[in-house]
């Protein structure tokens, strides 16, 4: 038997473009888009802003003024509970990452916007706020935590390159919480999933 793919039957719906808008501005569309979605939602910002004060003044107080030369498995240990509360800062967003699946499913069946301008603008937008939870948060601990005193006259540059850890951890798990969210048919195997996979993840 042989296949001819011009014996192929394609109704009208299949034989449509995917989108009719070029990638480039169904990106700024969509960044546009997100944007406005997530400086009108308050409610959103205070909580992420409350997330991250709030477990920074825990873990700051917890190891406060420990400073460089406390014992390497005191510095360690409130190193990975820093990380530790990073990753798990980005799981509280999972509802909201499912249910913006369903909308996207329908947007991408109706040949709105292709699958790339969607990621690149939701990864996008996010990233100011992952830098605003890594400044709040981390400008805490390590000010409380006294790593401030070992920096040896290169403060600045020794908080960036904290800072920037903490703006790589979150940004990577907000990646792969999302990256769960759209492999998981339900948000109860969402959450248990990306319980036990970021589990193994920081212990391993």
């Amino acid at each position: 038997l042989t296949f001819s793919p011009s014996s192929i039957k394609w109704t009208e719906h299949e034989l449509r473009p995917f989108s009719t808008s070029s990638p480039l501005s169904s990106s700024i569309l969509l960044l546009s888009r997100e944007m406005t979605l997530t400086v009108r939602d308050s409610s959103l910002l205070l909580a992420r802003f409350l997330q991250s004060l709030l477990p920074g003044l825990i873990t700051g107080l917890i190891y406060f003024q420990i400073g460089l030369t406390a014992f390497p498995s005191t510095i360690f240990g409130a190193l990975y509970q820093t990380i530790l509360t990073v990753a798990f800062q980005t799981a509280a967003s999972l509802p909201s990452y499912f249910q913006a699946r369903g909308l996207w499913y329908k947007q991408r069946e109706n040949g709105f916007f292709g699958c790339l301008p969607s990621l690149l603008a939701s990864t996008l937008v996010s990233m100011p706020l992952v830098a605003l939870d890594s400044t709040v948060f981390g400008g805490i601990v390590y000010y409380c935590m006294g790593f401030n005193a070992g920096a040896g006259g290169r403060e600045g540059g020794h908080f960036g390159v904290f800072w920037a850890n903490l703006v790589g951890i979150g940004w990577t798990m907000m990646a792969f919480f999302r990256l769960t969210t759209y492999m998981c048919p339900t948000l109860t195997t969402t959450v248990a999933a990306a319980g036990v996979l970021t589990f193994c993840l920081l212990y391993t």
